[in-house]
């Protein structure tokens, strides 16, 4: 095997470093197929390709009944059986040298005459055959195209199979996430808010359990069920509640539910939820990167939510760098306060962060609060 692939090499170069000109009245003048049996050499599969080579190209090709697939509508988490039957048209004997997929398509393999194909092997002139493969949709979302080639010494060849999908979730959700606003927390609430939502699913489900939720969440189904107009899909109703065990700050969290389609539902949650004070930011002040020398300055903003709860003047600190200097100032009495946050010149290169901390006098009945500093002090030069 290996004199004779070491003949056909030195062949092949032999030809290639000849005279370009003594067989150029053989060539064909049409550009369709390959041109030469070096067309039909594929670097992925080189043992494969001598075999090709050896063979020389065929007169015949491998004709398709379908060339281009619209699987249409899918779901996620479908494996969709694939079929491309094909028959050898012409008078020569061809091989098929290699296979190749696209992501999306799985278990591609070749069908000769009801049998398994095993590549290199001649198929005869008029045998016919079946490209089978599996489209895999779960990775998927909308528009998905996939792509099957297949190499050989055909004279159609390398040809491609190509797939088109539309990939739909399990479970669609109108709106796409629950946006709460502000909220006030607790026993702050004049009265419990909630938000439905439309759940749209690829056929009848039931929600088993709830296996996450947020504190203080509830959701219940409304009972309200609907067949949608392709006669499979199923639309249900979901209110979401918030109750008084939610804690003041931002809240961005899924309601998570395994269901009896095996898929679970996810329900995002969007709200501010407001104590007594509201920040400005909630969490983090943040001078991104500065020059050294330069002496930016951050404000927290502090503002009391409600008429009759006032604000009471904390006790500001600072833990961390010794970078940064604090100025608490009064803004509207009882009504909203500042604290600002000095970045110092003298702050070495590197980066320096921290924790503004808010301490409110006992019997206030306000939490303490506390806020990340952070910045990143770089060379003026």
């Amino acid at each position: 095997m290996k004199t004779f692939l070491l003949l056909l090499s030195f062949t092949l170069v032999a030809c290639s470093q000849g005279d370009s000109n003594s067989d150029s009245h053989l060539l064909p003048a049409s550009t369709e197929g390959p041109v030469s049996v070096m067309d039909g050499f594929d670097a992925a599969d080189p043992e494969g390709s001598f075999q090709t080579l050896a063979a020389g190209v065929s007169d015949s090709k491998v004709i398709f009944e379908t060339y281009d697939m619209d699987l249409k509508e899918v779901y996620q988490d479908e494996k969709i059986p694939l079929a491309f039957p094909f028959q050898v048209d012409g008078n020569d004997p061809v091989l098929i040298t290699g296979l190749e997929s696209s992501c999306g398509c799985t278990d591609v393999f070749i069908e000769v005459e009801g049998k398994p194909y095993v590549l290199n092997d001649s198929i005869p002139a008029g045998t016919k055959g079946i490209v089978r493969a599996t489209f895999t949709s779960a990775k998927y979302r909308k528009d998905k195209n996939s792509v099957i080639t297949l190499r050989g010494n055909a004279a159609n060849f390398p040809e491609k199979l190509t797939l088109h999908a539309f990939v739909r979730p399990v479970f669609e959700y109108e709106p796409s996430q629950l946006r709460f606003g502000d909220v006030m927390s607790g026993d702050l609430q004049a009265e419990a808010p909630s938000l439905t939502v439309s759940v749209v699913a690829r056929e009848p489900f039931e929600v088993l359990h709830w296996k996450r939720l947020p504190e203080g969440v509830t959701i219940q189904d409304t009972g309200r069920v609907e067949t949608g107009a392709n006669g499979t899909e199923q639309h249900r109703w979901f209110e979401v509640t918030l109750g008084k065990d939610l804690n003041p700050g931002v809240l961005y969290q899924s309601a998570i539910a395994t269901t009896s389609l095996g898929n679970t539902l996810e329900v995002v949650l969007h709200a501010n939820v407001l104590g007594p004070v509201k920040y400005y930011p909630e969490q983090r002040l943040w001078f991104g990167t500065v020059n050294q020398g330069q002496t930016p300055v951050r404000v927290l903003k502090v503002v009391a939510t409600l008429d009759d709860k006032p604000l009471v003047l904390p006790e500001v600190s600072f833990e961390g760098a010794e970078v940064f200097s604090l100025v608490l100032a009064e803004k509207k009495p009882g009504k909203e306060f500042v604290v600002r946050v000095k970045l110092s010149t003298d702050a070495p290169l590197g980066r320096h962060g921290g924790k503004l901390k808010l301490h409110y006098p006992e019997g206030s009945g306000l939490d303490d609060h506390e806020i990340l500093v952070s910045a990143i002090v770089r060379s003026a030069t």
